[in-house]
Parts: structure tokens; sequence; C-alpha cells
């Protein structure tokens, strides 16, 4: 379903490789999970990033404190991070500079 959509897109898509990704979020070709949810809650500080809303312990250590970001925000800062790397494409920018040469996407 989600392949057919984006066929049928008239607005072409801009492809990202997981390491462009990685570079235009945290800067670190390998960076994990972590450092991306950490990069993007604050980047976007206003967004309601899911948190612990208890301490969490595994064999008696303390893995996760309360408050800290929620595993579950992988997701959403992946996508936010794929989107900082796709505006940094040459594609986006002639794709943008096209579209204000025709007057869609204003001045």
């Amino acid at each position: 379903m989600a392949l057919g959509v984006l066929a049928s897109c008239p607005i072409p898509i801009i492809q990202v490789m997981p390491v462009e990704t990685k570079m235009a979020s945290v800067g670190d070709p390998k960076a994990e999970k972590p450092a991306i949810i950490a990069w993007a809650a604050e980047r976007y500080p206003d967004i309601e990033w899911k948190r612990y809303h208890e301490n969490v312990m595994y064999r008696g250590k303390r893995t996760r404190s309360a408050g800290d970001l929620h595993e579950d925000n992988e997701h959403a800062a992946d996508a936010t991070a794929a989107c900082h790397a796709g505006i940094k494409t040459d594609q986006f920018k002639q794709l943008m500079a096209l579209w204000k040469a025709v007057g869609f996407a204003g001045s």
C-alpha cells in the first residue's frame, strides 16, 4: 500500500542512505539509535518525545532512568534525520531551484 502511494506521488522522492542520515544528524557515520534520538530531541525540544515514566532495572542494575528518552522514539527520530539528510542533497537543491524558477515554491 505505502509503495503504491509513493509511486503515485507527483513530487519526486529523494532517497538517502543510512550513512547520509547519520551524517546529517549526529555527524557520525557509525551513530546508533540512541544518539539519533538524542539529536532529534535536542533539535526539536517542543515535540513531546516519549520518555520513560519510571526507572528500568535489569539484573539489579538501572538501565534507564525516569525521564530518559524512550527507545520507541527511533522511528520518529530516523524520519527527522532522513528529512534533514534529504534537504542537504543536490537533488533537493535542484528541485527547489526549479520550483522557484516556475513560481511554485515562493521566493
